[in-house]
């Protein structure tokens, strides 16, 4: 009796073993296709953060090249400024000329008037 009371208790043994070995595989499969997704996530979120920091690259080229035009914009207005403001001061100096001769007319009439 004895001994198969020893059978009976390898076997639940064996039995606990077994159902012990299944559940540690399942678990193992469960860990291993939460390794895998969770490498999926983090594939997915570098390609994100690769995605974004290109999309700061162009808005950041964007933004260079739209200051461009302005800047250009606003050097031309200058050197149109610049240019009217050379014309006029050079109109007055011609001007200063023409008065400072006038004047050296009018020093000599009025000596010979005199």
């Amino acid at each position: 009796a004895k001994i198969g009371g020893l059978d009976f208790e390898v076997q639940l043994l064996a039995l606990g073993a077994r159902s012990f070995s299944e559940e540690f595989e399942a678990a193992r499969q469960q860990a291993t296709g939460l390794q895998v997704q969770l490498r999926r996530m983090e594939q997915e979120a570098e390609a994100k953060i690769a995605a974004k920091t290109a999309r700061i690259a162009q808005l950041e080229q964007d933004l260079v090249e739209a200051k461009r035009p302005a800047a250009l914009e606003a050097e031309s207005e200058l050197a149109t400024e610049l240019k009217e403001a050379l014309e006029r001061a050079a109109r007055a100096e011609r001007r200063a000329e023409e008065l400072e001769a006038r004047q050296q007319d009018l020093d000599a009439l009025f000596k010979n008037e005199q």
